[in-house]
């Protein structure tokens, strides 16, 4: 078990959830999904109260959900007949095994955005009036979303450009799941293991002795761990780096102290501001936030603190945002910068 007791949700990430990409018709729907918070599937002609009555074996209620799909759809299609299977499917995955607290994915137009959320109820059925218009949703399966974040797919990291290629009106895509944890996230828990993102903005070549000015930054938060009692070494510390610019330094422990440290000392360094309203922290904790304000305030380790500012300025590293909302206790910490 992780060792670091946030008393809230904000930091965890759970390791039950799936991930799930959904079609926008081309991007068609997109706008519709993403101001009116929902997702929604087609086939009108299979109503929720049909797929509600299935029984909740998925292989068993394939076969029968088969049976209702070709008795409803027009069997003088013949495109229709030969995709029953796979209508199927697709009702089954939206209805059945997308469940509240997955994540989704939706594209706009040519995937030029990307928006990414969490599915925040059960299935509903649209019953509203009548839908018109070319670029109005008439799909009535819907899902609730609560949508975390709209970016480019520019942006993203490229193994999720390449998921895009999919065209299926639903996809799992639990196999980019920490991909998307790290665009949403820049410090998470999940699995037993902490995760720090630190974004690479700069857009010149990186050096090598950038790395090293960050290896110091984990020697520093090992010796803050060390000054508490704590047993987390720098090289526990795992790195998965995109070597691109921009990029990220992805960095795992499995212990969570080490790269909350870590994280606080980048805010620090960076400059960013900082609040602690919305999470509560145990005192082990607290004396970790005590130590780097100490820390942070004595003038001889200035060496220290200017080669690894040095690496996360000549980086460009950005200030972590699920930290820098989440800590209040270094507010000082900028007042006194200009003295070391």
């Amino acid at each position: 078990m992780t060792d670091i007791n946030t008393n809230s949700e904000e930091h965890n990430v759970d390791q039950e959830a799936k991930y799930w990409m959904v079609r926008t018709m081309g991007g068609r729907y997109y706008k519709n999904f993403s101001d009116d918070g929902y997702i929604a599937l087609g086939y009108n002609e299979i109503d929720l109260k049909s797929i509600n009555a299935l029984p909740r074996d998925l292989k068993v209620s394939k076969l029968a959900l088969d049976t209702i799909v070709k008795d409803r759809l027009d069997s003088s299609d013949e495109k229709e007949e030969r995709n029953i299977g796979y209508i199927s499917s697709m009702i089954l995955k939206f209805c059945m095994e997308m469940k509240k607290g997955d994540y989704v994915i939706i594209p706009s137009y040519s995937s030029k955005l990307i928006n990414i959320g969490i599915i925040a109820g059960e299935t509903y059925e649209y019953t509203g009036p009548a839908i018109t218009g070319a670029k109005q949703c008439d799909f009535k399966k819907r899902r609730p979303i609560q949508w975390l974040k709209v970016m480019p797919k520019s942006s993203m990291h490229p193994a999720i450009q390449l998921m895009m290629t999919s065209r299926h009106p639903i996809t799992d895509i639990g196999d980019y799941a920490r991909y998307i944890d790290s665009t949403l996230k820049d410090f998470y828990i999940k699995n037993n293991e902490s995760n720090l993102i630190l974004r690479i903005d700069t857009k010149e070549e990186i050096k090598m002795t950038d790395f090293f000015g960050l290896y110091k930054l984990l020697e520093l938060s090992e010796k803050i761990c060390a000054e508490n009692g704590f047993d987390d070494k720098a090289n526990d510390v795992s790195i998965k780096v995109l070597m691109e610019s921009p990029g990220v330094v992805h960095l795992i422990a499995k212990t969570a102290k080490i790269l909350f440290a870590a994280g606080l000392l980048t805010v620090c360094l960076t400059g960013g501001g900082l609040n602690i309203d919305s999470i509560g922290l145990d005192l082990s904790t607290k004396g970790l936030i005590e130590s780097i304000s100490n820390y942070m305030d004595r003038k001889e380790d200035r060496a220290i603190k200017e080669s690894i500012k040095q690496s996360l300025d000549s980086l460009q590293i950005r200030t972590p945002q699920d930290l820098e909302t989440s800590i209040k206790l270094l507010n000082t910490i900028n007042k006194t910068r200009n003295s070391y």
